[in-house]
């Protein structure tokens, strides 16, 4: 699996203090996921009391771009 971040993922992960790894694990390996606007995928994971939410689309069959992430 393969993750790409958008500039505006990326813009604000740097803005909320969120590592690109706990975004990765949050992708491969989430507690729960939805589906998102667009055809995109939402997933949660916590993180002792914080509560990670990833949005992002695939694209072919390996990559994942995220689109947005953020405590909640």
């Amino acid at each position: 699996m393969h993750i790409r971040f958008t500039n505006h993922a990326q813009a604000g992960m740097m803005e909320r203090g969120i590592s690109t790894s706990r975004v990765a694990e949050t992708v491969r390996h989430p507690d729960s996921h939805f589906p998102a606007r667009g055809g995109a995928i939402g997933c949660i994971k916590r993180f002792g009391i914080k509560t990670l939410k990833v949005i992002f689309g695939i694209r072919g069959k390996v990559e994942y771009v995220i689109i947005t992430a953020y405590y909640l």
